[in-house]
């Protein structure tokens, strides 16, 4: 049977792919579901226009995304003060909610699921590269100096 995908799943297939499965599994599993429907004409050209909808959305997104990673590039660095202990060892530590407050205060929108610390939060004064991965292949990164308050 022939069909069309409302939604991506693992090893079957993508939005918008057309392709063939048994009708059991069709009927049973994936129309039930709203995961798929059958490949007639009317289908084929509602699905063609909601693939270029959504294309033309993700080509909006990614254009926002990467002024926003060229905006954060332009700042080239960013400070924290923080309380320490001696001269090194601060309380606590500085990561991603942290930085993400930072950001908020110098006028950047970022999530903290955007920011990416290799090693975990800091938990030292010292400078560190902090990387912001906005898309797959939209990235930013930026220096970040932790200062002993």
């Amino acid at each position: 049977m022939k069909i069309i995908l409302l939604k991506s799943i693992g090893k079957l297939g993508k939005f918008g792919d057309s392709l063939s499965v048994r009708s059991g599994y069709a009927r049973n599993y994936l129309f039930p579901k709203g995961f798929a429907v059958i490949a007639n004409q009317r289908n084929i050209d509602m699905i063609k226009k909601e693939v270029e909808i959504l294309q033309e959305r993700m080509e909006l997104n990614r254009i926002k995304l990467e002024k926003k990673a060229n905006d954060i590039r332009s700042l080239k660095k960013i400070e924290i003060h923080a309380r320490s202990r001696d001269s090194d060892r601060i309380f606590g530590s500085v990561g991603t909610l942290e930085i993400c407050k930072k950001m908020k205060e110098l006028g950047f929108d970022v999530h903290k699921n955007e920011v990416k610390i290799d090693n975990g939060p800091f938990r030292k004064v010292g400078s560190y590269k902090v990387k912001f991965m906005f898309h797959e292949n939209i990235t930013s990164e930026i220096d970040l100096h932790i200062v002993s308050t």
